[in-house]
């Protein structure tokens, strides 16, 4: 008896070998194919590739045989319609008037009598003509197996009806056709590095540095940040049910894209976050990338833009682009991670669900200066309050500061509220000199922020407080607001 596996995962292949260890005389190819797991529910079609044996041993017409092909898999597939009976090839080699024994359409298995009506050599071949199966997994397979017409024997292959097997390259897998990235690949969208938030915007830090030398569909402005994010609806070589032609999503497979963002999505402009879904920004030269239909809908730390058509124009893996306004009034700190995943639903094509690769660091920003807030700064009677800033730069660094206070509690800067820090160097500013006056009535207290013009990197501070009676002393390292 002579069975193949024809396993899906080469892997598992490679496992049945190491299992049996029989040398084997006949060969098995089989073509792989990728389906669209977007196109294959339980009950889909699939066409595979012929199933091509090599005899190994030659037989006569006075030889006939028995060839069984069985489905394996954890979703049990069965044959969709009964295969018609293996063709012969090679040589003078015929097997006219082979029928079918048993098995058949929704079974897992199908067994011919073959009888030989002309000679064939150890090298001519049977093929059952593209099978096709349903009820398919990642893991299924197809076993093939050749014995006597009593069923008791292999006939060209050392071991028992139980253990000749044979291993073979994969056959076919289930994939996704659409996700992140170029067609070819479909990998974790590669993250952007290069907004910066921008320190000398007219609010501090509530603005981007102008990008001059990012592609064209990914240039920062002062108002709005930009990452390159490309979908794609169709990769080479992965098919329809039909194994005919490429799959590509309909528009009725509706997409999900998901931003999560910590500080939920601090600074961003009302309907300021979206996505360039048609690619217009490259594809039409417009200025505004983002349309009815590509804003992002923000609830708490994650924005969602649903029910994206599968068809988009856009969807061809390269041109689009995220979109992030700031309403430029609001401080966005000095750090910001983004993630980006995203799913499709074939609600046209009748598939499985499944998520794309996402990246949870795929938007990296950075800033061109530094926040350090003390939560809670006292001017009280008997105590010395002040702030020591370190600049471990090379270059001077300004600042100015600003203090939050209680309701009804107000506090008056002084000349403390801005200066500089020298280059390697540490300046001491003094509460009394941040704030030199409070409402009457209220206490002297409240959050002191300093905005440094300078990299995070460069810029360390610490809040001290004295007992100018007892000269014991407390300091705590500033706040450095969403970094710690």
């Amino acid at each position: 008896m002579k069975k193949r596996n024809l396993i899906l995962q080469a892997a598992v292949a490679s496992a049945l070998l190491a299992t049996f260890g029989t040398a084997q005389a006949g060969t098995v190819t089989a073509s792989s194919i990728n389906y669209a797991s977007e196109a294959v529910g339980a009950a889909t079609a699939l066409t595979l590739g012929n199933v091509v044996y090599s005899l190994g041993v030659a037989r006569t017409t006075t030889q006939p045989f028995t060839v069984i092909y069985t489905l394996t898999g954890t979703s049990n597939p069965v044959f969709n319609a009964t295969p018609a009976v293996p063709t012969a090839a090679g040589g003078t080699c015929a097997i006219a008037g082979s029928s079918l024994k048993r098995g058949g359409a929704n079974t897992n298995q199908v067994v011919y009598d073959i009888v030989v009506s002309a000679n064939c050599a150890a090298a001519d071949t049977l093929t059952l003509v593209a099978p096709v199966i349903k009820s398919a997994t990642a893991t299924a397979g197809i076993t093939v197996q050749l014995l006597d017409t009593g069923e008791t024997a292999c006939v060209d292959n050392a071991g028992t009806t139980s253990t000749c097997i044979i291993a073979s390259t994969p056959r076919a897998s289930l994939v996704a056709a659409s996700g992140f990235g170029a067609p070819a690949a479909l990998a974790a969208p590669t993250a952007d590095t290069g907004s910066v938030i921008d320190v000398n915007a007219t609010v501090p830090l509530a603005g981007f540095v102008v990008q001059t030398t990012a592609v064209a569909n990914d240039k920062d402005t002062a108002a709005a940040a930009k990452a390159a994010l490309a979908v794609t609806n169709t990769v080479t070589n992965v098919k329809n049910a039909g194994n005919t032609a490429d799959f590509t999503l309909a528009a009725g497979d509706l997409v999900t894209l998901t931003l999560t963002d910590v500080t939920g999505f601090l600074g961003l402009a009302t309907n300021g976050a979206c996505f360039d879904v048609d690619a217009s920004a490259v594809l039409n030269g417009t200025t505004t990338p983002c349309a009815i239909g590509e804003i992002f809908t923000v609830s708490g730390n994650t924005a969602t833009l649903a029910s994206i058509p599968g068809n988009s124009t856009g969807f061809n893996g390269v041109g689009q682009t995220v979109t992030y306004t700031s309403d430029a009034t609001t401080q966005m700190g000095t750090t910001r991670t983004i993630g980006v995943d995203g799913s499709v639903t074939p609600t046209a094509s009748g598939g499985s669900t499944h998520a794309f690769t996402g990246n949870s660091s795929f938007w990296q920003w950075t800033s061109n200066g530094t926040i350090l807030q003390a939560p809670l700064m006292q001017t009280t009677s008997g105590y010395i309050s002040r702030f020591a800033l370190t600049n471990t730069g090379t270059s001077p660094a300004t600042y100015t500061a600003v203090v939050r206070s209680e309701t009804g509690n107000t506090c008056t800067l002084g000349a403390g509220a801005s200066g500089t820090i020298p280059a390697s160097g540490q300046l001491v500013v003094d509460a009394s000199s941040l704030c030199t006056g409070w409402t009457t009535g209220q206490a002297p207290r409240g959050a002191a922020i300093f905005t440094i013009n300078a990299p995070t990197g460069n810029i360390q501070g610490v809040n001290q407080i004295v007992n100018a009676t007892t000269g014991s002393v407390s300091n705590y390292v500033m706040v450095r607001p969403a970094s710690n």
